[in-house]
């Protein structure tokens, strides 16, 4: 079995302080409780964070591929990380 998930997420920049959206995609070879995602997000963006720093946490937090992508500073950006868990 192969699941995936995506939903935007917003953090906040640890440098500038501005707003970033970020396209999330989960990829998992088992079943993710939505509520499991929704509140790994609102952790992983409580606090300002970078994009590749949320995206490990959310990796790490829910055991599957994280995939993030968004706009920053006028620069396309996506990250990559965790295996299909």
């Amino acid at each position: 079995m192969r699941t995936e998930y995506s939903l935007d997420i917003v953090g906040k920049c640890p440098v500038g302080g501005c707003t970033d959206v970020y396209r999330l995609v989960l990829r998992a070879s088992r079943c993710i409780m939505c509520e499991a995602i929704v509140m790994a997000v609102t952790i992983a963006t409580a606090k300002p964070a970078t994009q590749e720093t949320i995206t490990m946490d959310l990796a790490a937090r829910l055991n599957c591929r994280a995939e993030t992508e968004g706009v920053h500073s006028g620069v396309l950006t996506r990250v990559v990380c965790g295996d299909e868990g």
